[in-house]
């Protein structure tokens, strides 16, 4: 696939509630939206569309600051609480598209996700070689079964996903996966014919847990502070550029 047929979307409204104003909020000296576009070209996807889609105009002018391209306000229909980022992707693809570019693979990057590494990106890119292939995702393992996970009711009495059982061994257990956030690429045409990315041929790239990190509380903010100033990211030690 080439690059310049690829579109990078970076979300960043302006009603965080978790962590007020957080797309924008320093992490290691950097605005947090920085992080994602430093992934993006530590990756070598310089040549792709990367667009910072918000609907608030401080966020806008960090992101130029920051080299990323706002190039249009989100509608507010898709920067409430319940929008998602199937409905950010087609908005920035529809807007794309309007401009004469032709779009063969979306990239959704979450600020959220500052320590996302860039070499998994180029991997995750890669893997669309195979033409079977719909989606690439970041993925993290849970190294438990059915019979160990569980629903909670309104007094939060468990029941298990699967059949009980008396014991259960690590090692024994097939893990099970779930999207870690990291990344999310999908082919412009799956996306807009099943409305998700989690596609039907869809492949998963394990992220390891300082990558996988979401940060939506502070207690989460001040974990990837440490870790950022402690030089633990693949960026290095602070400051950064």
């Amino acid at each position: 696939m080439k690059i310049d047929n690829l579109l990078i979307v970076i979300p960043a409204r302006g009603g965080s509630k978790g962590i007020p104003r957080k797309n924008i909020k320093l992490l290691g000296g950097r605005p947090l939206i920085d992080w994602s576009r430093a992934a993006v070209q530590s990756a070598g996807f310089q040549g792709a569309r990367c667009i910072l889609s918000t609907d608030d105009e401080e966020i806008a002018e960090v992101g130029r600051e920051c080299d990323l391209d706002a190039p249009f306000r989100r509608p507010v229909e898709i920067a409430a609480d319940k929008s998602t980022m199937v409905d950010v992707a087609l908005h920035a693809l529809d807007w794309s598209v309007a401009q004469g570019l032709t779009i063969g693979i979306v990239l959704m990057l979450l600020p959220t996700h500052p320590f996302r590494l860039p070499g998994q990106l180029a991997t995750a890119l890669d893997g669309f070689s195979d033409p079977d292939t719909d989606g690439v995702m970041g993925v993290m393992p849970i190294h438990r079964s059915l019979s160990t996970l569980f629903h909670g009711d309104d007094k939060f009495r468990m029941s298990p996903l699967g059949q009980p059982v008396r014991a259960e061994r690590r090692q024994d257990v097939r893990p099970i996966y779930t999207p870690s956030g990291c990344f999310f690429f999908a082919r412009a045409t799956a996306l807009r014919d099943q409305e998700t990315f989690y596609t039907r041929n869809v492949i998963g790239i394990e992220t390891d847990p300082v990558a996988s990190m979401d940060l939506d509380t502070p207690t989460e903010w001040a974990m990837a502070e440490a870790i950022a100033m402690a030089g633990l990211t693949w960026r290095g030690a602070a400051p950064y550029k």
